[in-house]
């Protein structure tokens, strides 16, 4: 709980005090997706382990028994409500994500850089989530999320490679300019 409240802390800092980030940074915004993500598959593992026979918890006597699924039961459920919390607030930082690539793009000042290839990994952290949570609630919304999620990684790494291949043969093409400009003179 506290890392949400961190988490909407830095939101606030991020749109309403500090504005946009610097263009070479335009990518960094999605860094925040890949924590909650991740954080949320874990507990949603947590809560599918809390109440299996092999978890090493012994159950004594029939009346402790029922008790003790109740308070299993209900662990579950926390674990669940918290995982959706978690989701939720990484599909925020996304939303803000691709608002920030579309406020660069139309004042045409979306640069490509390296730092680009980061936007992959949080977003395969929420795929996995997605996954996660379809097998958990039975429900096809989440499985048609990961399905786009994934789809929009694997986009993501052939643009990142494309656009990484130009920028090795551009810093290679621009380095024996120099090179020759250097010993001409």
């Amino acid at each position: 709980m506290l890392a949400n409240l961190v988490y909407a802390a830095l939101l606030h800092e991020l749109v309403l005090v500090m504005g946009w980030p610097p263009r070479e940074h335009t990518g960094t915004v999605f860094a925040m997706v890949g924590p909650l993500g991740q954080s949320a598959s874990a507990l949603l593992v947590l809560g599918d382990a809390v109440g299996r026979p092999d978890s090493g918890v012994t159950l004594k006597g029939s009346e402790v028994a029922g008790v003790r699924v109740v308070r299993l039961l209900s662990l579950e459920i926390i674990c669940v409500l918290l995982a959706v919390l978690m989701g939720g607030l990484a599909v925020i930082w996304l939303l803000l994500g691709i608002v920030t690539i579309i406020y660069r793009t139309w004042r045409r000042e979306l640069l490509w850089n390296p730092s680009w290839n980061g936007i992959v990994s949080p977003l395969a952290t929420l795929a996995i989530l997605c996954i996660l949570l379809e097998v958990k609630m039975q429900t096809g919304f989440f499985g048609i999320t990961a399905c786009v999620v994934i789809v929009v990684c694997v986009l993501m790494v052939v643009v990142n490679l494309m656009f990484t291949i130009w920028w090795v043969t551009m810093t290679r093409r621009r380095r024996k300019q120099e090179m020759l400009a250097a010993g001409g003179e």
